[in-house]
């Protein structure tokens, strides 16, 4: 992505959206300058376009533009990578490899979300890792109709956790 720039925010662990203020307005950035860049940056993750954050956030679609302008300008790597996701997706006839290794079909007329996929998949891949470690440590509630989160975690067979009552009736 924007690599360059990026990487050291994050390894120092510097604000991010700040950070991209930064870039995108100055050292001297306002509080009021952090927060369209904030919603460019999901923005882009998410692939919200123009009109789409205008209507989200109450901004005219010209000031989220001309954001939007300004943050693929200090994030010039983005829009490469992104590009570059959609043409392995059609090459891989409309399928895209998460970064945990789940493969996902892609509808061939909307191959740019596969950017979004990236962060959304990822995000609940490493959430329902977290949520069968959880289970596993007997960190999580058993629902009233006797369920858990392992119903969340399809590449784990889910078993409805049975009360010592129950298994004693057996």
């Amino acid at each position: 992505m924007g690599r360059d720039q990026d990487d050291p925010a994050i390894a120092d662990g510097h604000d991010l959206h700040g950070y991209a203020a930064t870039l995108m307005f100055g050292e001297d950035y306002t509080k009021a300058q952090r927060t369209p860049a904030k919603i460019a940056g999901l923005g882009t993750a998410y692939q919200g376009g123009a009109a789409t954050l205008a209507k989200q956030t109450g901004q005219e679609v010209e000031v989220m533009r001309d954001t939007l302008r300004r943050y693929g300008k200090a994030f010039p790597g983005i829009k490469r990578w992104a590009r570059k996701m959609q043409r392995v997706a059609l090459a891989e006839r409309c399928t895209m490899t998460t970064v945990t290794g789940r493969r996902l079909h892609l509808d061939r007329d909307n191959l740019y979300k596969s950017v979004a996929y990236t962060w959304q998949s990822t995000a609940r891949d490493r959430i329902g890792q977290s949520l069968i470690k959880m289970d596993d440590q007997g960190l999580t509630p058993t629902s009233p109709c006797g369920c858990t989160t392992r119903q969340w975690a399809p590449h784990r067979r889910w078993r409805p956790r049975t009360s010592p009552a129950r298994a004693r009736r057996r």
